[in-house]
């Protein structure tokens, strides 16, 4: 880098021509390489057009994540086993049965394996629903868990999981609350600027954090 810095130096009119060039030369291409640089956006896309033939033929599934029920059999047993797979395939069957609408693909409609786990006992279904009206997604989360909760035969484990619910999920009442959390990072923020600042000043930063209206409203208050 000295180097470079000493020949630019030594060679100014030099490096002044050399970047002439180079931006007589992007003129000169401009008209050639600037089309190379646009993007275009065109509506409706193919996977706008895959949703709605989706729609069409299925009229679910189309425009919003299924919901994933899972089975999982007792020690011993295996999905991949015709008793089992027929059991698995009565329970997601109930799902269907017990709320209107739905299309179910599971492991006994496709007989593909990516529906089972590597230790062969559990097994889950992909369950499309209507498309919803509004922003808040499909409701029938809990009638899917109550008809596959009911569905499940003794000795067997399910649950109903989705990003609908996830994203819709309940806080855990476990757990630190947001007072809590705010008040922990409070008194490490406080330990840290008493170590940079070594005085009473460490407490200024955390006053104007904790009053968002700093001067005006303070001030006033005071």
């Amino acid at each position: 880098m000295l180097r470079l810095t000493r020949f630019v130096l030594r060679h100014k009119a030099l490096v002044a021509l050399f970047w002439l060039a180079i931006a007589a030369a992007g003129v000169l291409t401009i008209s050639g390489t600037t089309h190379r640089m646009t993007n275009t956006f065109a509506m409706p896309g193919q996977a706008f057009r895959v949703d709605h033939r989706i729609q069409q033929i299925y009229h679910n599934g189309a425009d919003q994540a299924p919901y994933l029920p899972v089975l999982t059999a007792p020690a011993g047993q295996r999905i991949a086993s015709p008793a089992d797979a027929a059991t698995a395939s009565r329970v997601f069957a109930a799902i269907g049965r017990a709320v209107p609408g739905l299309r179910i693909a599971d492991y006994a409609t496709t007989h593909d394996r990516a529906f089972l786990t590597r230790d062969g006992r559990s097994t889950f279904a992909l369950v499309y629903t209507p498309p919803a009206n509004g922003f808040g997604g499909s409701g029938d989360g809990p009638a899917i868990q109550r008809a596959l909760a009911a569905a499940t035969p003794p000795g067997w484990h399910s649950g109903l999981t989705g990003s609908q619910l996830l994203s819709n999920g309940k806080p855990s009442a476990k757990g630190t609350g947001l007072m809590a959390e705010a008040m922990i990072g409070g008194v490490g923020a406080l330990v840290i600027l008493a170590f940079v600042f070594a005085s009473f000043l460490a407490l200024l930063p955390l006053l104007i954090g904790g009053c968002p209206c700093w001067p005006r409203s303070c001030s006033s208050a005071a």
